[in-house]
């Protein structure tokens, strides 16, 4: 992250050109495209030499592999929100504490690793990552890793009771959501839905009553 934020100037546009090949690495491509980054490679895919199994190499590799497969269909959109500040990532940090992301009317707080249905209980490693597109005051683009998210309401909003009005998962096709189920209560349980290994893209309307 440290490295990150020396990059990230106004005279200097951030790009990731050899991020090192292990599987932690691949979570910090959320922070590249939140901050308007151009692009993001990890470094040696064809195992330069190193002497990997098959299966030793396909572990490293699939966890890019995933957040590619999920993000480029989105590539514009992303591009497009992130050059105009509308995205905010957290990325699990060594101590897999929460993170809180100010939202304007909202606060989401994310916490990491754990099983659907209970409080999470954080993985060996720190691998969680989320973004959060902010598409209007009450309607967000998630795309998560490893973490649960849960939402508050703050501002003007503060003590209001709340619920979620929709929670789509799908995916972009030709710069439109494109809705592939809708998320039941027990999905958005204990405050928030919980994203496991496969980045999963949804479209969360919330509402205040």
């Amino acid at each position: 992250m440290k490295v990150i934020e020396l990059y990230d100037r106004p005279d200097n546009t951030l790009f990731v050109p050899e991020a090192a090949f292990v599987q932690d690495n691949a979570k910090y491509m959320y922070e590249v495209i939140a901050r308007g980054g151009i692009g993001f490679s990890p470094f040696g895919l064809d195992d330069n030499g190193r002497g990997s199994t098959p299966a030793e190499l396909a572990e490293r590799i699939a966890p890019f592999g995933r957040e590619y497969t999920a993000l480029t269909p989105m590539m514009s959109q992303l591009a497009e929100w992130g050059f105009e500040g509308k995205i905010k990532a957290v990325i699990e940090a060594p101590d897999h504490g929460e993170q809180s992301i100010d939202l304007g009317a909202w606060k989401a707080t994310v916490s990491f690793g754990g099983e659907r249905g209970g409080p999470p209980h954080a993985d060996a490693k720190p691998l969680g990552h989320i973004m959060i597109v902010k598409l209007a005051e009450n309607r967000f683009i998630a795309i998560g890793v490893h973490c649960h998210i849960t939402f508050t309401p703050i501002g003007g909003n503060t003590g209001k009771a709340w619920q979620y009005l929709k929670v789509e998962e799908g995916n972009y096709e030709n710069g439109q959501f494109k809705m592939l189920r809708i998320l039941n209560g027990d999905e958005t349980d204990w405050g928030g839905p919980r994203f496991g290994a496969k980045p999963t893209v949804l479209q969360i309307s919330l509402v205040t009553r």
